[in-house]
């Protein structure tokens, strides 16, 4: 029963499959209503099609939102600093001034930029200890962009919004701790391998380690494990050091056995694998999704239940 909620459908376009869910709110409580996962087939237009008309005709009726993810990978990530009393107009043209200085000319009309507030610890207890404010500035190409938005258009939708994947994750699951200490989230798909270490909400570590090609259906277990030793090895010879005091693991790799015990060894902490139907106040679809598939949906659960908060 949707009791005058409006659906909200969320989707995941990876490198090999999508991912999409439908969800709505009732007060503090998601029902998920429909879990859906296929792989793309070099096809990812015709393959969302195919997802949307699966969506429940008492769902599609009430022209639910439309969210997407894109990798963050993708995506060029800066903090900056900014003068509090700026207008919106001057944050604006800051923002897109900072921005336009690491990509070449001819790349700046075309550029998709967005930004949000990073929220100050010590505004919690009613003070502003500079006169600077952090922002959060995402940044990619048209090419990155428009390659999502024309996917979308050729299966007959148009997002509300367009969201990072890691992002997305990192603020849902806030905690005391977010602010100061460092999280290690890797992304164990079947295409590769991403790490993404964020520091009070801020990227700072981005690495893609992919299987190749001709290895999507037939990598195996010792093969992935190797991957992801030589992942770990080089973020910990990185310039980032500080052990991660949490590491949260989500793909549909991530049920992968030794998985826990290589994370354990280069990080010095247990891997957590996101399970949203029981880290989440999700209501029991009575679908009984496995706790790997429940992992590989995450980012689209996540995005789904982040309602209006932008990247």
């Amino acid at each position: 029963m949707l009791n005058g909620w409006k659906p909200v459908i969320a989707i995941d376009i990876g490198s090999c499959a999508i991912k999409l869910v439908v969800m709505s709110r009732r007060r503090d409580r998601w029902t998920l209503h429909a879990s859906i996962n296929r792989p793309s087939a070099g096809n990812a237009a015709g393959t969302l099609a195919m997802l949307l008309k699966t969506v429940p005709e008492f769902l599609s009726k009430r022209k639910p939102t439309i969210l997407v993810t894109v990798p963050c990978a993708n995506v060029m990530l800066r903090r900056l600093l900014l003068p509090r009393l700026l207008s919106a107009d001057q944050i604006d043209l800051a923002v897109r001034m900072e921005i336009e200085k690491d990509f070449p000319p001819d790349e700046h009309p075309g550029l998709f930029i967005d930004y949000d507030v990073i929220p100050d610890p010590t505004s919690r207890l009613g003070s502003e200890s500079t006169n600077t404010q952090a922002w959060l500035a995402a940044a990619s190409s048209a090419i990155v962009i428009q390659s999502v938005l024309d996917t979308l258009a050729s299966a007959g939708v148009a997002p509300a919004q367009i969201a990072v994947d890691v992002l997305v994750l990192d603020r849902f699951g806030d905690c005391a701790e977010r602010s100061t200490a460092q999280f290690l989230y890797i992304d164990a798909g079947f295409s590769g391998i991403r790490l993404y270490a964020l520091c009070g909400g801020v990227p700072g570590y981005i690495r893609s380690h992919s299987f190749g090609n001709n290895e999507l259906a037939c990598l195996g277990a010792p093969e992935f494990l190797l991957t992801l030793r030589r992942a770990l090895q080089q973020y910990r010879l990185s310039e980032m050091l500080v052990q991660p005091s949490r590491v949260f693991v989500y793909g549909g790799r991530s049920g992968t056995a030794g998985l826990g015990d290589l994370v354990k060894q280069y990080c010095g902490c247990d891997a957590y694998i996101l399970n949203p139907l029981n880290d989440w106040p999700i209501d029991d679809p009575g679908t009984e999704l496995s706790q790997t598939v429940s992992a590989e949906m995450a980012p689209a659960i996540a995005l789904a239940m982040q309602e209006s908060r932008q990247w």
